[in-house]
């Protein structure tokens, strides 16, 4: 058996291959063993028999080792490729191992890395129609020998900058996806093919074409097979006489400035507008004194003074009698000028200004007559409450008569609309003029006393209804009955 140098073990099912399998051709050196489209079932990168089964090539040396078709996922190849280490192979055929490859259709599978043929000393390496998506700059770091190297038949649409070893001299990229290439990466071939791939002829593939037109590398085909795939008008045009333009440096380095400072402004401005939004928001309440108070510099600290010659009071306040303790602590110690030197406004209410022994819808009418508006702090309570809404009633049948913004309604307690409207007396209201809700958040505080101080010292006329303005007295007497 010493010219005994082609074994062929293609097309067998075994479970695995071990070193006690081929124990009788150790020492031996083959020129061709074929290893392809064998069902190796128990050999997954799972099998707990990896250190029992040993090296299958054990003292051997393997011009060409032939494992196409066998499936090989990249964790079986290498814990295969471990199994092997130590045994002499020049060259090493690894193609139609759809598994290897993540390309369409095969999403979950991992293209080869730079382990993955650690320890191997090859000279040729052929790895066509494995379905490569990318590799890694560094896969073929360790194969210092490698002369002959084929990646026909997969999709590859980038390679990076020396991916490729110095030694090697013979390349095949036919049947890519490569769109764009590095002349520099070809630098020590000598054979090249660069047929049926995708490049795009744009500025970015300038100096292939130089390259293309000055190399001195042997192409296995005619160099006008390598073609254009787009842009449209260079379809199919050969690389070598596509009309690649390009604009000025001068002209793309100055566009390339002003988009950077149109990108460093544009983040800058969002950034600001975004900080300056949190911050409104946590700090309005703050922002809204100083506003304030620069307001109040500005004119001098001078305040509108209400006209004390025309009304008794400034302001009327109708609420529940059960609120009072929340009418006096939220309202009138920042609006009565009893309770504060710096109030300007003189208030009525019903617990200190009403006239004992006298009757209680006079003291409601006189209470409207003789104040500049009425406010009413409509609560739950205030709606359970008849005199209350009897004084609504009365305020806004004066509004009517008058055509002046007399009333001015505060809502508190989170009271939904809907629930507004179920009261006669104050649906008209609700559904036609705006009214003052009690803010949620305490920082909206100071905002909320200057829009309400702003709407008792403004007189504002407002627009007739179709409702009746007027009504009897003997028709107030008797809602005022009623309601008590």
């Amino acid at each position: 058996m010493r010219r005994f140098h082609v074994l062929d073990l293609s097309f067998n099912k075994v479970k695995s291959i071990c070193e006690e399998d081929l124990f009788s051709f150790q020492g031996k050196h083959f020129t061709l063993l074929q290893v392809a489209s064998v069902t190796l079932q128990d050999m997954n990168e799972y099998w707990l028999g990896w250190d029992k089964c040993g090296n299958p090539f054990k003292n051997m040396s393997i011009t060409v080792l032939d494992l196409s078709g066998n499936s090989f996922k990249v964790p079986m190849a290498k814990r295969f490729f471990d199994a092997i280490n130590g045994t002499k192979i020049q060259g090493l055929i690894l193609s139609k191992s759809y598994s290897m490859g993540s390309s369409f259709g095969h999403n979950n599978f991992q293209d080869p890395d730079k382990f993955t043929f650690k320890g191997l000393e090859l000279e040729q390496l052929s790895l066509f129609s494995n379905g490569l998506q990318s590799l890694p700059k560094d896969i073929f770091k360790d194969l210092t020998s490698l002369v002959f190297l084929d990646l026909s038949f997969n999709s590859l649409k980038y390679l990076p900058n020396g991916i490729f070893p110095k030694s090697l001299q013979i390349l095949n990229l036919e049947y890519n996806s490569i769109y764009s290439v590095d002349p520099n990466l070809f630098s020590t071939l000598s054979h090249l093919s660069l047929m049926k791939n995708q490049f795009r002829c744009d500025c970015n593939l300038r100096d292939f074409q130089t390259w293309l037109n000055q190399t001195n590398a042997i192409f296995s085909h005619p160099i006008e097979d390598v073609t254009c795939a787009s842009p449209k008008d260079q379809y199919m045009v050969p690389v070598v006489r596509s009309s690649i333009q390009c604009e000025d440096k001068e002209d793309e380095s100055s566009a390339e400035k002003l988009r950077l400072v149109l990108f460093i402004f544009c983040s800058a401005l969002i950034i600001s507008l975004t900080a300056s939004a949190i911050i409104y928001v946590q700090r309005r309440g703050y922002i809204f004194k100083l506003y304030k108070k620069l307001i109040g510099n500005l004119v001098d600290g001078k305040q509108q003074e209400p006209n004390p010659d025309r009304f008794l009071y400034d302001l009327y306040l109708c609420f529940s009698s059960s609120d009072i303790n929340w009418v006096e602590r939220a309202l009138l110690q920042r609006l009565d000028s009893q309770f504060s030197e710096q109030n300007t406004l003189r208030c009525c209410f019903e617990e200190r200004d009403f006239i004992p022994g006298e009757d209680h819808l006079s003291n409601m009418r006189n209470a409207i007559r003789n104040s500049q508006k009425t406010l009413c702090v409509v609560s739950e309570r205030f709606l359970k409450d008849g005199w209350c809404l009897e004084t609504f009633s009365l305020a806004q049948k004066r509004m009517q008569a008058e055509l002046k913004d007399i009333l001015l309604v505060l809502v508190v307690g989170n009271i939904p609309q809907y629930r507004l409207l179920k009261y006669k007396q104050v649906r008209s209201y609700i559904e036609n003029r705006r009214y003052l809700t009690w803010p949620d958040d305490s920082q909206d505080l100071e905002w909320f006393y200057d829009q309400l101080l702003q709407k008792i010292k403004k007189n504002t006329k407002v627009k007739q209804t179709n409702q009746p303005t007027e009504q009897t007295k003997d028709d107030a007497n008797g809602q005022a009955n009623t309601a008590v």
